[in-house]
């Protein structure tokens, strides 16, 4: 519950905008489970430490209980809505995604730990373990980092890492501008781990130094992903690749293949 406000508030920095406050949508099964009553109670816990160490006020929302079917009660579902403040409003470059633009991925780097995942969800099938807790220090860090890039390199195109992972939000990122890449190959928990405090960064060559000294001033880590490309298909440096025709029918498909059974890779 702590991650999703970490997560939107840097979903609103890297637009710009200063976190401000926030509205949630709690939704759980029925309460009296004494299960479903500690979950609810461990969201309270885990949204107001959050919101503490961000300044940001919970200035409404609402709680929905006795959700399941059959008996069997829903996965805990907090949901979280965050309302950041862009003062000065951000310079926004008409220029989209093209061929010549360095990938960096800022913020802690990812861990092995894949728990609570999609990847986990979908792929191995499974569910438990614990994701890796948000840490304060290192979340405003990315926040700052985030906000100062969006305000004053126009060129750069940012988005935050979330549900998919980095590999997925740079997919995200290419897929609509039809444009390639030519990436380092990372690991299967690099590529669809999903830590906080991550984000993408797209950037023209001549503001690379812009970017990676607002990451130093502040205390940002980040790392080097590759190039894009005006290829049409991701090329890792170990040989593989992926169609941009392949990732974009799956990404446009996947709720028309969730719907109909049909298999998707």
């Amino acid at each position: 519950a702590a991650r999703l406000v970490w997560e939107a508030a840097l979903n609103v920095a890297v637009l710009g905008a200063r976190p401000m406050a926030i509205v949630d949508n709690l939704n759980f099964g029925n309460p009296g489970n004494p299960g479903v009553m500690w979950q609810f109670t461990e969201t309270l816990a885990g949204l107001s430490e959050a919101c503490e160490a961000l300044d940001t006020p919970i200035v409404g929302g609402n709680v929905s209980f006795y959700n399941e079917t059959d008996g069997v009660d829903i996965f805990p579902t907090p949901i979280v809505g965050m309302l950041g403040l862009a003062d000065p409003m951000p310079r926004v470059s008409t220029r989209g995604v093209e061929a010549g633009m360095s990938i960096f991925v800022f913020g802690p780097p990812q861990s092995e730990n894949v728990a609570g995942t999609a990847f986990q969800k979908i792929v191995l099938g499974t569910h438990g373990g614990r994701p890796n807790l948000p840490d304060a220090h290192v979340g405003r860090r990315s926040i700052e980092t985030a906000i100062r890039i969006a305000l004053t390199v126009e060129e750069a195109i940012l988005h935050d890492v979330a549900r998919g992972g980095a590999l997925v939000t740079i997919a995200e990122l290419l897929i609509p501008a039809r444009c390639g890449a030519a990436l380092d190959t990372p690991s299967l928990a690099e590529a669809f781990g999903e830590d906080p405090h991550r984000f993408v960064c797209l950037v023209p060559e001549r503001r690379v130094q812009d970017v990676t000294r607002i990451a130093e001033d502040v205390g940002c880590p980040f790392e080097t992903w590759g190039i894009t490309s005006a290829s049409d298909h991701l090329q890792f440096d170990d040989g593989s690749s992926m169609s941009l025709d392949r990732l974009g029918d799956v990404w446009s498909g996947a709720i028309t293949g969730r719907m109909t059974g049909a298999a998707h890779a």
